[in-house]
């Protein structure tokens, strides 16, 4: 699935978990920048970058992130947001609070336990 695929809604949501993501121990390390670039590349990157950035202007707390993150109901689009996700977070070392989002984000959308990526 492409971004361009998504809803206003869904893109939202990839926006605002990938930065509760990148954010979830405190720094962007080098390889997540790179799994990031990674997604953009995929994605497109004007795009994804927009995407991210609106996000950041919305200032949601994680409850209610994952309030947003819940309502998203097209399993196409949950299963390219948690590869994307699951892409960023591998790129490094998971962090505790990383592998906690997956695991709901996961959980939430009853995936299958290996992501397939977007």
């Amino acid at each position: 699935m492409k971004l361009s695929d998504m809803t206003d809604a869904e893109k939202k949501v990839l926006g605002t978990l990938v930065r509760v993501m990148v954010g979830a121990d405190g720094r962007i390390s080098p390889a997540e920048f790179a799994g990031l670039q990674d997604a953009a590349d995929q994605l497109g990157a004007d795009e994804f970058w927009d995407v991210v950035n609106d996000a950041g202007t919305h200032s949601l707390s994680e409850d209610e992130a994952r309030a947003e993150a819940a309502a998203v109901d097209r399993k196409e689009a949950q299963t390219a947001i948690y590869g994307l996700l699951f892409g960023i977070a591998t790129a490094g070392t998971i962090a505790v609070q990383e592998s906690d989002l997956l695991e709901w984000v996961k959980d939430v959308w009853g995936l299958e336990p290996s992501p397939a990526a977007g």
